[in-house]
């Protein structure tokens, strides 16, 4: 199966178009020429890396533009976790506020109501 799928993908019985080649029929691949076309060129040139990574992009739509680095990764993946840290601590400052502004509160009343009951 292998060795027969091979021979055809490198001896298409026609030029390769998107109707036509082998893979684009095996695979059911129904996309515009323009997105296929490289697809197809590399297939038939026997690159079977190409056809994988090209036909996710071409068709399941990949990330436009370079793909992001290890590093890059890296240095966004620190700067989400520094902004959630932030994010975090400043909740909980003004969860404390809060608090103390309650509790602050609670000690005014409670004078208060000492004072009304001590007249």
């Amino acid at each position: 199966m292998v060795l027969s799928l091979s021979w055809h993908l490198l001896h298409p019985p026609v030029p390769p178009t998107p109707s036509t080649h082998p893979v684009a029929k095996a695979l059911g691949l129904r996309a515009p020429a323009k997105d296929l076309q490289p697809v197809l060129a590399s297939v038939a040139d026997g690159a079977w890396m190409s056809l994988e990574g090209e036909v996710g992009r071409s068709l399941w739509g990949a990330r436009e533009g370079p793909v992001e680095s290890e590093r890059d990764r890296r240095e966004r993946l620190r700067m989400e976790a520094e902004t959630r840290k932030a994010e975090a601590a400043a909740k909980n400052k003004a969860k404390i506020l809060e608090s103390r502004r309650r509790k602050q509160q609670k000690k005014r009343e409670h004078a208060a109501r000492r004072a009304k009951a001590q007249k």
